[in-house]
């Protein structure tokens, strides 16, 4: 009976092992992400990536979220553009029959981001304090009163 569960303990344990050290193996997949790459002078370049459902859901793009429907392209360029922002790139792909739009967004100045709805959700500030330089998002709830 003890060795019976030893056995187990240690198969257990293996397994968390196994599971853990293959993190970086298995792929995480994402409804919605952003990444920001930031400069000392406040611009900075973004890459907004995102199912349909999810860019529609959480920031309130009119968009066909139908299966087998088309990504409208000048949509979601119109969308993300303003006086502090040029889309740079707007692609599309597929994953397990979901569509995903993929853009890329240059921004002048960050502190202003906030004033172009899809993200409007946070406030974006960006100081010198002493010698450093400080960069603060504040992230609120999502934004879906529409584009």
């Amino acid at each position: 009976m003890v060795l019976l569960r030893r056995g187990c303990l240690a198969l257990t344990l293996a397994a968390l092992l196994a599971a853990t050290a293959c993190r970086g193996v298995i792929p995480r997949h994402y409804e919605y992400e952003e990444e920001m790459y930031l400069g000392l002078d406040g611009s900075a370049t973004l890459y907004v990536n995102g199912s349909v459902p999810a860019l529609v859901a959480l920031r309130g793009l009119d968009l066909d979220t139908r299966p087998g429907a088309r990504l409208d392209r000048s949509r979601l360029r119109e969308a993300y553009t303003s006086p502090v922002t040029d889309v740079t790139r707007v692609s599309a792909s597929r994953r397990a029959g979901r569509r995903f739009a993929h853009l890329r967004v240059r921004v002048s100045d960050v502190r202003r981001l906030s004033e172009v709805a899809p993200f409007a959700w946070s406030v974006y500030a960006l100081d010198r304090r002493g010698g450093a330089v400080v960069f603060e998002q504040r992230v609120g709830p999502p934004q879906v009163q529409g584009v």
